[in-house]
């Protein structure tokens, strides 16, 4: 465990300043993601572009002059009970280097951003994601967070499928404007052609398989033999048709298991249940639901239902 002397909070610029630094430090504590100085430029710049609004800020603990700590978060917008579009932050991509823990700082980082996300008040809450179990949850709730609700994932095993379930009409999505999407449900991400456009088309290092079915729409992203399900939208009927398809492809291709997280009161899960996945999985944990106020004093409760499939596909 390294002596600490003197600590600095403070803005980190992965774009310039801070490029290598974050990068490094960011490769080091979620090595699966390994990304790239153009992914910087893709998540910082151009998904911040595509939001039209605020841009993602990230906050670093400096221990001697070296960054040894990050704090993300990214703008987004939510659709409430009420059905009005309010603006928050999700939080990701947090941790403190190895060598650095067990001092604090991750606690002191954490109330630093957040302190500093309420001067701006930009954001009603910011929301995380974060995997049950481990250790950064209960320095999150030192800092001041609040559980919401646990999502657990749900799978069904492709190898007990008939390989000879026939291909449902689907379309290759090339262009999310094209689609005609209908107003986001309430307890979700506010939908924007652009930004989905940004995130899953134009994503500079890892491929996403689109699929529309009339005016819903599925993303795919494989893990090695298991193909997780990261986004999800649309009409009722149209979400369990792509969902059956997805069985049918991922069988097709020789996963051995599909899966997505679901919530108790995911507006989508009658039709998750009925295409089969149960809950459980052989790869992927449940994640935690947690908020904490920015401009807001109310915690966050979701008794009208949620659907955040978009906040919690990269698994760290």
């Amino acid at each position: 465990m390294t002596t600490l002397s003197t600590t600095l909070f403070a803005l980190v610029d992965p774009l310039s300043l801070h490029r290598e630094l974050y990068r490094k430090l960011h490769n080091s504590l979620f090595p699966n993601a390994a990304i790239s100085n153009t992914w910087l430029d893709w998540y910082h710049r151009d998904l911040a572009i595509a939001n039209g609004r605020y841009s993602t800020r990230t906050y670093g603990a400096f221990v001697d002059g070296a960054l040894v700590g990050i704090w993300s978060v990214e703008p987004r917008r939510f659709v409430t009970e009420a059905k009005d579009i309010v603006d928050i932050g999700r939080c990701f991509a947090v941790g403190i280097h190895p060598d650095y823990r067990r001092h604090g700082l991750f606690v002191e980082l954490s109330k630093y951003a957040i302190d500093q996300e309420r001067i701006l008040g930009r954001y009603e809450y910011i929301l995380g994601f974060p995997q049950a179990g481990r250790a950064v949850v209960g320095g999150h709730f030192k800092a001041g967070w609040d559980l919401v609700q646990e999502i657990a994932p749900h799978h069904i095993d492709l190898s007990s499928m008939d390989g000879n379930t026939p291909k449902s009409q689907l379309q290759t999505v090339g262009r999310f404007d094209a689609l005609d999407l209908t107003a986001s449900p309430p307890g979700s991400f506010g939908v924007c052609s652009d930004y989905l456009q940004s995130r899953w088309i134009k994503h500079p290092d890892n491929c996403y398989f689109c699929f529309s079915y009339e005016d819903s729409y599925i993303v795919l992203k494989p893990y090695g033999s298991v193909c997780h399900i990261v986004d999800l939208y649309g009409r009722p009927r149209g979400v369990q048709v792509l969902l059956n398809a997805a069985k049918t492809l991922c069988r097709r291709h020789r996963f051995q298991e599909l899966n997505m997280w679901c919530a108790d009161n995911e507006l989508y899960r009658p039709e998750v249940i009925g295409a089969g996945l149960s809950q459980g999985s052989s790869v992927v944990a449940p994640v935690l639901l947690i908020a904490v106020g920015i401009r807001s004093t109310v915690p966050l409760t979701l008794a009208s239902g949620c659907h955040f499939q978009m906040g919690v596909e990269e698994s760290y």
